[in-house]
């Protein structure tokens, strides 16, 4: 989690956190309202999130699953 929010930070990507207690259509609004374009999901919560019909998401990466072969794939950047 950590690692997600001060990465984001330090590209100047603003991180939208939502309590995995959200109904579909609460998420859906934050996610649209903030125009979320990429969202961080637990393995268990997956299967709802990837339902939602989202106006601006374009990729979903799974925590667990996904996120370390995201992670190797990235590129160096300085400190």
């Amino acid at each position: 989690f950590i690692e997600i929010v001060v990465g984001l930070s330090s590209i100047g990507a603003a991180a939208v956190l939502i309590s995995p207690r959200l109904v579909a259509a609460e998420i859906k609004f934050m996610c649209d309202d903030a125009r979320v374009r990429v969202v961080f999901v637990e393995a268990a919560l997956e299967d709802m999130v990837r339902a939602i019909d989202f106006a601006t998401v374009e990729r979903f990466i799974v925590v667990g699953k996904d996120y370390e072969d995201w992670l190797h794939r990235a590129q160096p950047a300085p400190p």
